[in-house]
């Protein structure tokens, strides 16, 4: 079991109509909460509508909607992230699965969508010097 810190500089907004979040980390500097929420005049950060995005083994993510009020929150989606030798190699959200193809650096720069009978290019990128963007078509999921 690994020791969680909260973030001291991660930015928490309270003012009308803003959303800000905060992170929670382990003692690795792996984030394993991340909590946004939205608040509007007045109201209390701590009970607003929130969205909780849970940071698994580093392989997964899974998103919970909190409506502001009650005692539970309704998951509302969930990757999952497949590696191989330390390389991202794909991720899956329940109903399709994208193959990753990444550079040496471990950037995607393309992604190809997995679904029956009707495998496609969905994105690609590609980079230059010091990690600026020269070209992206389509969605990198």
């Amino acid at each position: 079991m690994t020791a969680l810190a909260s973030t001291s500089g991660s930015p928490t907004c309270s003012a009308t109509g803003t959303t800000g979040y905060s992170a929670t980390y382990d003692a690795s500097g792996n984030r394993v909460l991340r909590r946004s929420t939205s608040t509007t005049a007045g109201g209390n950060v701590q009970t607003a509508a929130s969205t909780i995005t849970v940071y698994a083994f580093g392989l997964e993510e899974h998103v919970y909607s909190y409506p502001g009020s009650g005692t539970s929150a309704s998951n509302t989606s969930d990757t999952y992230y497949y590696s191989l030798g330390d390389h991202l190699i794909g991720s899956s959200n329940g109903t399709n699965t994208s193959f990753l193809l990444t550079d040496l650096l471990g950037s995607v720069v393309s992604a190809i969508n997995n679904t029956s009978g009707n495998t496609a290019l969905v994105g690609e990128q590609v980079f230059g010097p010091y990690g600026n963007k020269r070209y992206s078509a389509g969605s990198i999921c």
